[in-house]
């Protein structure tokens, strides 16, 4: 597009009679003070006269192309290329954050974002199935071995400090060698959110992305009673037509889903550090490799902004290399501004539930009261 628009403004320049670029040499060459302008002097040459011109071929001015009854399409058209689109013209070298960078992010996230939705997806099945019936999940199992029937239990096997004196108490051998993820990791958030992809790095370790979800339980189940589930599976198994039943179990379902559009949140915080395949996509991604969404948002942001390479390559790049650099830049916004739009969705629902659940506990009080 750019190259376009420098060509319609060398046809422009062409119309108006104006000169269109000044090239290395000079149009009219060493002429001498004395020379005529128009005339046949005797300097080095003139700007139109008939001595001899010294610039060089480059210097392009209207005269250049004009024979007097038109322009010399031929010659434009040549000087149009070797100066706008030729690399030894305006193309130059490619734009400092390199072209196969940025190709080679786009598609990871594509090649990521349909396996984190159907991954998700059977997450939050898993997820419900714990929460309404007390049912292990896979990770949680991952984590504990067998699913222990209180968090207190979990937490001084295999979370807790052998910093704090009160949990060394409890006398449990793990805790002594609890360090790193484990240590707290039921209840620091930075276990779900630090990471940029679960189980790779520098101090990282392969529980983590159980560990990160297991917090999320944490956070959105704090109490799961396992009576309560075994109420609800009689009620449903039984069929029952009891009002008090029907209603109770309608009341645990209605908070099950509020309790979902939270756990969404966090999935989809899960969701973005996760371990993905990328297929092999020559030249931009050589070999198959593995990364996660977060980490893909990571390079392409940090990759010019941190990188003191990118700044003194932005200092010899060529106009057309800048401007590719633009819409690469620019396209890469417009993914991510797609990304904060979803995430504003997740913010409107959580608001949306935090009223919902208000208006609830108002009408509870305006029922006690009414029934004293």
């Amino acid at each position: 597009m750019c190259k376009g628009i420098k060509i319609v403004a060398v046809l422009m320049s062409l119309m108006l009679g104006q000169e269109i670029l000044a090239g290395s040499g000079s149009a009219s060459g060493s002429a001498s003070a004395s020379s005529s302008a128009s005339g046949s002097g005797s300097g080095s040459g003139s700007a139109s006269g008939s001595g001899s011109a010294s610039g060089s071929a480059s210097g392009s001015t209207l005269s250049q192309y004009t024979d007097g009854t038109g322009t010399d399409m031929k010659a434009l058209i040549t000087f149009l290329y070797d100066t706008l689109i030729s690399p030894a013209g305006g193309g130059g070298a490619d734009a400092p954050g390199v072209l196969q960078t940025s190709q080679a992010n786009g598609l990871s996230a594509s090649a990521i974002e349909p396996q984190m939705a159907t991954t998700l997806k059977s997450k939050e099945l898993a997820d419900m199935n714990w929460g309404l019936y007390a049912v292990p999940s896979s990770d949680g199992a991952t984590i504990s071995g067998t699913m222990a029937n209180t968090l207190l239990t979990n937490h001084s096997t295999y979370f807790c400090s052998p910093s704090s004196g009160v949990e060394k108490a409890f006398g449990k051998p793990d805790c002594s060698s609890n360090s790193g993820d484990l240590e707290h990791g039921d209840l620091r958030v930075s276990t779900l959110l630090s990471p940029l992809m679960y189980g790779s790095g520098s101090g990282q370790t392969s529980t983590q992305q159980s560990l990160a979800d297991y917090i999320i339980t944490m956070l959105t189940m704090p109490l799961p009673d396992v009576d309560l589930g075994n109420s609800l599976t009689s009620i449903i198994s039984a069929q029952s037509t009891s009002p008090k039943d029907q209603t109770s179990a309608a009341n645990i379902l209605a908070q099950h889903a509020m309790l979902g559009v939270a756990r969404n949140s966090f999935n989809e915080m899960w969701g973005m550090r996760l371990p993905e395949s990328v297929a092999a996509a020559p030249p931009a991604i050589p070999t198959k490799t593995t990364t996660s969404l977060m980490q893909v948002i990571d390079n392409e942001s940090t990759r010019r902004f941190t990188n003191t390479d990118w700044y003194t390559a932005v200092k010899s790049a060529s106009n057309d290399a800048l401007l590719r650099e633009l819409v690469m830049m620019e396209s890469f916004k417009l993914w991510m501004d797609y990304q904060k739009f979803r995430q504003n969705e997740r913010i409107e629902a959580l608001l949306a539930v935090l009223v919902s659940s208000n208006v609830r506990q108002n009408l509870k009080i305006i029922d006690m009261t009414a029934q004293q």
